[in-house]
């Protein structure tokens, strides 16, 4: 190779050097992480459902609630409801919402005070009492797995004596028992929860103003819920049901892929 050959090669990898910037991969790469992570957050959320019962009360949702903060949520009078169109959280998917059983139609209230959130979540509700049970079929629905919360606070904590059976509830045909809380709120507490019901007092179960049941799969489509009358639970209040979609493998790739490429790239940099 000529002297002068050398000289050129020797300038082209430093001209190539002098303009390689490490950060520039890396930072390409957050971002790609990022973006994926909020489609993912949007996946998860996309077809979430928000419903809520008034039970007596004329106290709506209108902005954020449930334990997972979502918007748009469905306000039901079920003393007056059989049948109907629901949206999603992003307005942009609907299923139906079917209540039966005779203790659909009953409303009360727990006495929360009203501030168009959670507060309101938990105020109105289906009343069903020792003979009458209220069963809300979502039907319409596409995801492969979702996420149950129960909202269940009542008038009064169950079980509050030795008399008290423990309030329960059905989801797509598996029944779980649980001890509700009543009073203004003041955050979330997820109650405890057994299979089989009893009268031990006071009980062993954390009291509650929700139950979550995870990754259940809908029924060609439906996915039921329903506040139970087994002649002696006193009450299973039944404020409202959210379902929230769980992130489908796709998405929980992406964002694993998303996660590799970052530390790739943050490892090349740091050679």
């Amino acid at each position: 190779m000529s002297l002068s050959s050398l000289r050129l090669t020797l300038k082209t990898k430093q001209h190539m050097k002098s303009n390689y910037h490490p950060k520039q991969p890396a930072a390409l790469a957050a971002i790609c992480a990022v973006l994926i992570g909020a489609f993912a957050g949007n996946q998860a959320h996309a077809q979430s459902f928000g419903i809520n019962f008034l039970g007596n009360t004329s106290d709506p949702v209108t902005g954020l609630a449930g334990v997972v903060s979502i918007g748009n949520w469905n306000n039901i009078a079920n003393t007056t409801f059989t049948s109907g169109s629901i949206l999603s959280s992003d307005g942009l998917s609907s299923a139906t919402l079917s209540l039966s059983g005779s203790g659909s139609a009953n409303g009360w209230h727990s006495g929360t005070v009203s501030d168009g959130g959670n507060g309101s979540l938990l105020d109105g509700y289906m009343d069903t009492g020792t003979t009458s049970s209220g069963i809300a079929a979502i039907s319409g629905l596409t995801g492969s797995l979702y996420n149950i919360f129960i909202y269940d606070e009542g008038d009064a904590a169950r079980p509050g004596n030795g008399g008290d059976w423990l309030p329960n509830y059905t989801v797509n045909g598996i029944t779980y028992y649980t001890a509700t809380l009543t009073g203004a709120f003041s955050g979330f507490v997820q109650g405890g929860v057994t299979t089989v019901n009893n009268n031990t007092f006071p009980t062993s179960l954390v009291y509650g103003n929700y139950i979550e049941i995870d990754n259940v799969a809908p029924i060609a489509g439906v996915i039921t819920v329903s506040a139970n009358s087994d002649t002696q639970t006193w009450r299973s209040p039944f404020d409202g049901v959210q379902l929230v979609p769980t992130p489908e493998p796709s998405v929980v790739g992406l964002s694993l892929l998303g996660s590799v490429l970052t530390l790739g790239m943050f490892r090349r940099r740091n050679k």
